[in-house]
């Protein structure tokens, strides 16, 4: 999805969880979502945080807006990276996501695979009803994996 439409879509969102939980709507909060939305997904709260407080929004905003954009269910923290309670990610309701993660270099890679994103779909499961998945395939990309392959040549030589 694009970001112009991600935001909007999120934006809207985030209007309905303030207006249901009594809370303002600021500039702050929305600078911030959009900093979220065009961020290359999983983002790290230090680079929201770095463009909010070179616009004059404070290091306190940051946080509590990040906490109230966990709490609508707009974004989920997530596992990936060297920093993982530090990362985010942009919830996408009715969609699955597949990222590959290199365990040498952290590089990471989404991917389609129409095959198990139509079984997720189909699945049934009791007393539970999916909104949306993430799937991450843990590995060693080709370049590391060349890499390690002439390290171990040259230990061998050695």
């Amino acid at each position: 999805m694009k970001p112009e439409k991600l935001y909007e879509r999120t934006n809207a969102l985030l209007t309905t969880y303030l207006r249901a939980h009594r809370k303002r709507q600021t500039y702050e909060r929305e600078f911030i979502l959009r900093e979220c939305c065009y961020a290359k997904q999983p983002f790290d709260k230090a680079t929201i945080r770095d463009k909010a407080l070179a616009n004059g929004i404070s290091r306190a905003s940051v946080y509590n807006t990040l906490s109230t954009l966990v709490d609508a269910h707009i974004i989920r923290p997530t596992s990936v990276g060297s920093w993982p309670q530090n990362m985010y990610e942009i919830v996408m309701p009715r969609q699955t996501r597949f990222v590959r993660i290199c365990t040498c270099c952290h590089k990471e890679w989404e991917f389609r695979d129409p095959v198990v994103e139509k079984h997720l779909k189909s699945r049934e499961y009791l007393n539970f009803s999916m909104d949306s998945s993430t799937v991450y395939v843990y590995g060693t990309c080709q370049v590391c994996h060349g890499l390690g392959l002439k390290l171990k040549k040259r230990k061998g030589e050695q």
